[in-house]
């Protein structure tokens, strides 16, 4: 074979494998196109039902841009495709438990960390929630809002012949103040009633370090409450629903 075949030959397949090259390019280039395609549709498409789900249940607008539901797509995209979302029953079980719990875990790191630093305030009120008997206690950091240390129920308490007195109230706050780390908790606030303030008389008493205040909030609710009853207010209230400053 000549020496100018030889370079004819090595021209043509120089360009026939240019010319598969631009093709496998071409066609990489092609598929590429249709994957960012196909992704762009499929976000649109999540975008859509994520809105439908806030739309359909009356759910919040701010629930597809928060945190907690940039949580859940992470771990989704981590879930098998076998996975089956918890029923209603599951929801409201052992899952609530199982959120409660780890929120508690959370609330009380915080706390602790917090208040090693800067201190803290217990504050605790009781109301009466449907008929259920409730004593909630908070904490307060100056980094948070008040994270909820514990919501006792007192129906078995009452139901047993006992009362919501100081005594009980006391008893119920020591326990928080412990597992915090009751020499970093320096002010109890709590509302005007007699037995909470005897409580907190009590909680001066064993944790000397610390100062009783009256938590001005429960003064404003009351005020708030009465203001409302006037015919005018009233009538606002029951027509809006919500009123703000």
């Amino acid at each position: 074979m000549s020496s100018i075949r030889l370079q004819a030959f090595g021209i043509e397949e120089v360009q026939k494998r240019s010319s598969n090259s631009a093709l496998a390019s071409s066609s990489k280039k092609v598929q590429r196109t249709m994957h960012d395609t196909s992704r762009a549709a499929a976000s649109t498409q999540l975008s859509v039902a994520l809105c439908e789900l806030v739309f359909a249940h009356g759910l919040s607008d701010a629930i597809p841009g928060s945190n907690a539901m940039k949580r859940v797509l992470k771990l989704a995209r981590e879930a098998p495709s076998t996975y089956v979302p918890p029923d209603k029953d599951a929801v409201r079980g052992k899952y609530l438990d199982q959120n409660c719990s780890l929120r508690e875990t959370r609330a009380l790191k915080l706390v602790r960390d917090h208040s090693e630093i800067y201190g803290c305030s217990l504050l605790s009120d009781g109301a009466t929630v449907h008929g259920c008997s409730l004593v909630n206690i908070l904490a307060g950091i100056p980094i948070s809002l008040p994270p909820v240390m514990e919501i006792v129920d007192c129906t078995d308490h009452l139901a047993s012949g006992g009362s919501k007195d100081s005594l009980f109230l006391t008893t119920e706050m020591i326990p928080v103040a412990e597992r915090i780390g009751s020499r970093n908790v320096y002010l109890y606030i709590l509302d005007g009633a007699s037995n909470e303030r005897s409580s907190g008389e009590m909680l001066e008493e064993k944790y000397p370090w610390t100062t009783l205040l009256h938590g001005s909030e429960h003064v404003l609710s009351l005020a708030v409450g009465k203001v409302c009853k006037i015919p005018e207010f009233a009538e606002l209230v029951e027509e809006h629903g919500e009123m703000y400053s």
